[in-house]
């Protein structure tokens, strides 16, 4: 075995390397299974199993990307997580790449991401899970990682799932609330709802679309004062969306809060966001003073 592979043993036998192997392979069935092992249950590196894999926890293959092969079936449970990272455009070297023998049964989460600076093609097709049979579906395909641009398209065909690059068009808040969540996410405005902060950093779901913030995993502030210049503050923007309008506002208690007239220097465009310089006109007074940007969407 290689990696840091956590598993339950049930009638099993470890095959050890021949030499000049750099992997071992395990001889029967294996059950991992949240409660069975201590935490979540982590399949990493290289996997190859002789039999069937019943999981509940994370698959990450390789030191990625990498490859795995399991000779009977895969049995993903509600809970899973299978990782897949693409590098390049070759199975096992390029991108994760697991085979199953038997039959794939789908449950769980899929998650896809882009490593190495990698920026497929549109339209680059990645055949990522290759099965005899593929049974069911992923509850939950998250990509928020690829960012605003770009995002797979996921297939069931007959040698197994597919990956296929799409560009990617936000211009709204239905737009970015449908890229970064699932259906019933999407549906549950305590979870993909404007003023929802699901991964609990601080900042809300409005703020993460106009900022190019992650809403499913930490982000920083989009407004930060600059420290040895009490009077700059640095803001990002998101790039392409302009169904808001944004005002800095300042106050003194935390109740009333008024608008506050700045200049503004356009200091770097990336891809997804754009950085900016935001100077006040009027020096900030003597004393306590709060900042926050106030949002307007558009109807």
């Amino acid at each position: 075995m290689t990696g840091r592979t956590i598993f339950n043993k049930k009638n099993l036998r470890i095959k050890e390397p021949e030499p000049g192997e750099t992997q071992g392979k395990i001889i029967g069935d294996v059950e991992s299974i949240r409660g069975q092992v201590q935490g979540i249950p982590v399949l990493a590196g290289t996997i190859n199993i002789e039999g069937n894999l019943t999981t509940d926890g994370i698959i990450s293959l390789g030191a990625s990307p990498g490859s795995g092969l399991i000779t009977g079936n895969l049995t993903l449970l509600p809970g899973s997580d299978m990782q897949v990272e693409f590098a390049g455009s070759e199975p096992g070297t390029g991108f994760d790449f697991l085979e199953v023998g038997g039959t794939a049964n789908l449950d769980g989460k899929l998650t896809l991401s882009l490593i190495d600076e990698y920026v497929p093609d549109t339209e680059a097709e990645f055949l990522f899970l290759k099965a005899g049979m593929v049974s069911g579906s992923f509850s939950d395909i998250d990509q928020g990682a690829l960012g605003r641009q770009r995002r797979f398209d996921v297939t069931t065909g007959a040698e197994g799932l597919t990956a296929t690059m799409q560009a990617l068009s936000i211009a709204s808040y239905a737009d970015w609330r449908a890229a970064f969540f699932s259906e019933s996410e999407v549906a549950d405005d305590l979870i993909s709802g404007v003023g929802a902060d699901p991964d609990d950093d601080g900042i809300v779901n409005l703020v993460e679309y106009l900022s190019n913030g992650l809403p499913k995993g930490p982000s920083v502030e989009p407004l930060m004062l600059v420290q040895d210049s009490p009077d700059t503050f640095l803001l990002q923007l998101a790039n392409g969306v302009a169904d808001y309008t944004w005002q800095l506002e300042t106050s003194t208690s935390l109740e009333g809060w008024s608008a506050v007239d700045v200049s503004i220097t356009e200091l770097s465009v990336e891809e997804d966001v754009s950085f900016f310089s935001l100077d006040l006109l009027t020096p900030a007074a003597d004393g306590d003073r709060f900042y926050r940007l106030g949002i307007e969407t558009s109807p």
